[in-house]
């Protein structure tokens, strides 16, 4: 038998206005398998992450995580505060994450 996925994105749709930027996005990811995204800029690999963490909601499809996943996102353009040492600046990132075992 199969093994559940890990993350799973369903018929995922997105878009900003009338403008969409995605639609019925399929992905999948297996324990234990790697993924990269490529793309041009602006093509919506923040926005995947962005969903993946849970930092935004689709406007069509579900995202499905295994109990106990954890995503986590660092913004594309870290802002630090004064002071702040690089560990810290990525420690308060994880703010951005999804945890499915607290949903």
């Amino acid at each position: 038998m199969a093994e559940p996925p890990i993350i799973a994105l369903r018929g995922v749709s997105l878009g900003y206005g009338a403008n969409p930027l995605f639609e019925d996005v399929e992905l999948q990811l297996l324990p234990g398998e790697r993924a990269t995204l490529v793309g041009r800029n602006g093509c919506g690999k923040t926005t995947i992450m962005k969903l993946m963490a849970g930092v935004i909601e689709p406007d069509a499809g579900e995202l499905f995580l295994q109990p106990g996943t954890r995503v986590s996102y660092l913004p594309q353009e870290p802002r630090f505060n004064e002071g702040e040492t690089a560990w810290e600046h990525v420690a308060a990132c994880l703010l951005y994450t999804s945890d499915a075992a607290d949903e």
